[in-house]
């Protein structure tokens, strides 16, 4: 071989060593544009948690100075900053922008500095919007990394390739391929604080959720007391007087009293707690004593409106098998509606009878009646119906929904009778006398729609 041959050979080598060198630059770069592009991603997940979770810890702060009857000032003005700041992080993002909007129609983000102690439904929906951006943020950011996990197996295919030509070329080759090697562990690095950032963000949302169940369980505990007060009033009220009404109005405060701690005592439970369902109290009970019950606590807001409640049963008791307080806050709902949607001097019927294994009330109101549309949307969550209340009383659009969990869990069906007529609506629930299965309902429902 000829020196000519030998120079041949050896700008043929440094050809090919400069394509594999500028093919293993290729390869460097596409994963320091990875590695970017992921650095950037995880930025901004994390200050997008980051403002959540100070939202929350604003919000947190505004409920307890309410709880002591003043307003925090500056823990309003902390949050409306950090929700600024969460919307400008999620503009690009229309899924994430759309439920930051839904957040701002929730949270008091007026110029005014006087707001309202927030309700329980409220406060479980500001929790619920927050915690779902948490996860829609997580869910790109797992995305993207999945994204990039692949790009670098293809990287990783294209640099066994160029090794095999290494071997050839020896000296020249395995320093491009250190130098590979050296942008490959900075990538791997890279996505490993990646990881770490999302443990970080994930134990502070953990350390936030603690810090609101213990605020939860508090609450309910130190609500304990004053009910049993009430109850322990009434029973004095009572043994003091025989007058009728006395005895009838100290009985509701007794049965109210009593349902209401009941969902009380849901929320400090242990298992409840741990689980996020309360412990199912299945069991044999009369429905007809149920409904008696509901009628009873529901009288005062029926003679408000001059209304009355006219409950019929066809046998003196309808034993069946269920969780009672459940039964008793959907029917405490259907009653509570009709009383609400009936005009003044109106009067609510309920009737209760037997057939085919199965247990049938309907709920019958004096109201605006419903139309095929609202029939159609009645039973979804936080759905507003075009009936206004009659006597200018509340209304969240989550009873209804309520109702039809607690039916569904049962195994029973409910419908709706009667159109938009102006001649009212007709509720009608059917249970079965005996429950195929076990109950499975999300933590105490709130009375009322």
């Amino acid at each position: 071989m000829n020196l000519f041959s030998l120079r041949n050979g050896f700008w043929m080598a440094l050809a090919l060593t400069v394509l594999v060198g500028s093919g293993f630059d290729f390869i460097a770069l596409r994963q320091s544009a990875i590695t970017d592009g992921t650095g950037e991603m995880v930025t901004l997940s994390y200050q997008v948690i980051n403002e959540t979770s100070r939202i929350a810890q604003d919000y947190d702060r505004m409920q307890s100075s309410f709880l002591k009857n003043r307003t925090d000032l500056e823990s309003l003005a902390s949050l409306r900053i950090h929700f600024t700041n969460l919307r400008n992080l999620t503009s690009d993002n229309p899924e994430q922008k759309a439920e930051v909007e839904k957040l701002a129609i929730l949270l008091p983000l007026n110029d005014e500095n006087t707001v309202s102690i927030f309700s329980e439904e409220q406060e479980a929906m500001i929790l619920r919007n927050l915690h779902k951006i948490d996860d829609n943020e997580e869910n790109l950011l797992k995305t993207r990394l999945e994204s990039d996990r692949h790009q670098n197996k293809i990287a990783r295919n294209q640099i066994l390739v160029a090794s095999t030509v290494d071997i050839l070329l020896l000296a020249i080759i395995g320093v491009v391929w250190l130098i590979d090697s050296r942008h490959r562990r900075r990538t791997e690095e890279t996505l490993s604080e990646a990881i770490q950032s999302i443990s970080k963000a994930n134990f502070e949302l953990e350390q936030a959720s603690l810090s609101k169940t213990h605020l939860l369980r508090a609450t309910a505990h130190d609500l304990r007391n004053p009910l049993g007060s009430i109850q322990g009033l009434a029973d004095l009220i009572s043994e003091e007087s025989t007058h009728p009404t006395i005895t009838e109005l100290t009985g509701i405060i007794r049965q109210v009293s009593s349902q209401t701690l009941g969902l009380v005592n849901q929320l400090v439970d242990p298992k409840a707690l741990a689980t996020g369902t309360p412990e199912q109290q299945m069991k044999d009970f009369d429905m007809v004593k149920c409904l008696e019950d509901v009628c009873l606590s529901q009288q005062p807001l029926a003679l408000k409106k001059n209304q009355s409640v006219s409950f019929t049963h066809e046998q003196p008791t309808l034993v069946m098998k269920g969780d009672p307080s459940k039964i008793w806050d959907l029917f405490v709902n259907l009653v509570g509606n009709a009383i609400k949607f009936s005009p003044t001097d109106a009067l609510i019927k309920i009737h209760a009878r037997k057939a085919d294994g199965t247990v049938i009330v309907d709920v019958e109101d004096q109201g605006p009646g419903m139309s095929a549309e609202d029939q159609a949307k009645a039973f979804q969550k936080y759905q507003r119906l075009s009936a206004q209340p009659t006597g200018g009383e509340a209304s969240s659009g989550l009873g209804l929904f309520l109702v039809k969990e607690i039916i569904d869990a049962h195994d029973g069906k409910i419908e709706i009778l009667g159109g938009h007529d102006g001649r009212g609506s007709c509720f009608r629930v059917t249970l079965p006398v005996s429950l195929p299965r076990r109950i499975g309902l999300d933590p105490g429902p709130s009375i009322g729609v």
